[in-house]
């Protein structure tokens, strides 16, 4: 009796296990891994993959589509490291691929694997071309502008600023203005949904007075406001990386930030030399 009654349970117990493995557990296995860079940082390199998106929610979630399998990443910042947990489905065989999976004969689970450790070994490399440190909580300076206003992806901001610094450069010349301070980028609006964004490449200029807006040139004051601070090194195609870690320590400080960022380029690029000792001081304004 006690017999029967013990496999009974272990029979109703394997059976419930099978149920829920193969019919209702929403993926087929999963895929865990921790790394140094931010979730934005992460999320960027996901979104940038060949794959087609959907349910996507900025530096925390995007689910994607390659061949046959679906993939939802789901990132975490714990600490100092980003923990990414990628889970996959075979949308065209789940069963099968359930079945294969008890055996250890999944090739979709080998090839998922070796995309896995393709990303981490990017996200790796790329964190040798820039440094960021964190400075905390500063005052965003204020400076009066001759700028030029520009609306592009945040990725082509380098490619923007090279050019167009020519139009500030001959207008400073022409009109014998002194500089007040170093070339700079304020983002007005930061759309991080879309990654793109409305800002102005400025050049801060002593006075302006009695000096005439010229063509795509205007004149701007960038206010004074309390924010919090990144020193970046690196070349500065890949300064939008500050933003991110910005974004993490803000989120771990508890703090309140706007959709805007303030970039001080303190070298000139164009004199070359190793990118990893130009430096930019990076401002995120708190709301």
């Amino acid at each position: 009796m006690k017999k029967s009654f013990l496999f009974g349970l272990a029979f109703i117990s394997l059976a419930i296990a099978s149920i829920w493995y193969f019919f209702i557990k929403e993926h087929d296995y999963s895929i865990s891994f921790t790394t140094a860079s931010p979730p934005g940082a992460v999320y960027e390199k996901l979104k940038n993959m060949p794959f087609d998106h959907s349910e996507e929610r900025p530096f925390h979630s995007i689910t994607q589509e390659t061949g046959s399998t679906k993939i939802q990443w789901v990132l975490s910042a714990q600490d100092t490291i980003t923990m990414v947990v990628a889970s996959f489905k075979n949308i065209e065989n789940s069963f099968g691929e359930r079945f294969a999976l008890l055996f250890g004969k999944s090739e979709s689970r080998e090839k998922m694997k070796q995309l896995v450790l393709n990303i981490m070994e990017e996200l790796k490399e790329d964190n040798n071309f820039y440094k960021v440190k964190i400075s905390g909580r500063e005052k965003m300076p204020a400076a009066n502008c001759a700028c030029i206003a520009l609306h592009n992806k945040v990725d082509q901001k380098a490619y923007d600023m090279m050019k167009n610094i020519n139009f500030l450069s001959d207008y400073v010349l022409y009109n014998h203005l002194e500089m007040s301070g170093r070339p700079r980028v304020f983002v007005k609006n930061w759309n991080i949904k879309e990654a793109n964004m409305d800002y102005d490449f400025c050049f801060p200029i002593k006075n302006l007075s009695g000096i005439q807006e010229r063509g795509p040139i205007f004149f701007r004051t960038i206010p004074e406001q309390t924010a919090i601070k990144a020193i970046f090194h690196g070349n500065y195609m890949f300064s939008h990386q500050a933003w991110y870690s910005l974004l993490a320590y803000a989120k771990k400080k508890n703090l309140d930030v706007k959709n805007q960022v303030l970039e001080i380029f303190k070298d000139n690029p164009e004199l070359g030399g190793n990118g990893m000792e130009w430096e930019a001081e990076i401002y995120m304004p708190l709301k």
